[in-house]
């Protein structure tokens, strides 16, 4: 229940209006008591909750990108957080790139320093077209460095579904 409030509070004041949360869940036996317990937090606070019921993940992940609701994630070696949300892919964009020039003075300063730095975007499901203007709007955003893309493999495009986006940098090792 209280991560079910958490989460409401958190979204509510980050978009500035009333939180509607999609709630979708496997086969497993804690599913029925991990909804409810969610579905009250949620409530409890004044947000929607909008339970799908049992559903594969490709499924919530597809419905996230209908509503245009993208995540915006950080990976540190094996670690994986959420550090924002954003409505659209080009405010998720905004919000990645202002991140990897926060990493690009700090973390990766020495590559940098060096030239062995440079930017990537990772995705799923884009056409040949997509991936290059979101590389040229990488390189405007990095003009220092090269660019490359690559695409996610299909064990995680499965899970995020169509179009999404990934920004990162790059140890060139020489």
């Amino acid at each position: 229940m209280q991560i079910g409030r958490a989460a409401a509070m958190v979204l509510t004041k980050e978009t500035n209006h009333k939180a509607k949360i999609i709630i979708g869940k496997d086969t497993r036996i804690s599913g029925d008591i991990l909804e409810s317990a969610l579905v009250a937090g949620i409530c409890s606070v004044g947000a929607d909750a909008h339970i799908l019921g049992v559903v594969p993940t490709p499924a919530v992940a597809m419905l996230g990108s209908l509503l245009q609701i993208k995540p915006v994630l950080t990976i540190q070696g094996e670690k994986l957080d959420t550090c924002s949300k954003a409505r659209g892919m080009k405010a998720a964009f905004r919000i990645m790139v202002e991140h990897l020039k926060e990493e690009k003075e700090t973390r990766f300063k020495e590559y940098a320093d060096k030239g062995e730095l440079a930017a990537a975007v990772a995705y799923t499901y884009m056409s040949e077209e997509e991936i290059q203007q979101w590389l040229d709007k990488l390189q405007a955003e990095f003009p220092d460095l090269p660019v490359c893309s690559a695409p996610l493999t299909m064990s995680i495009g499965c899970h995020i579904g169509p179009g999404a986006l990934g920004v990162g940098l790059i140890h060139v090792h020489r």
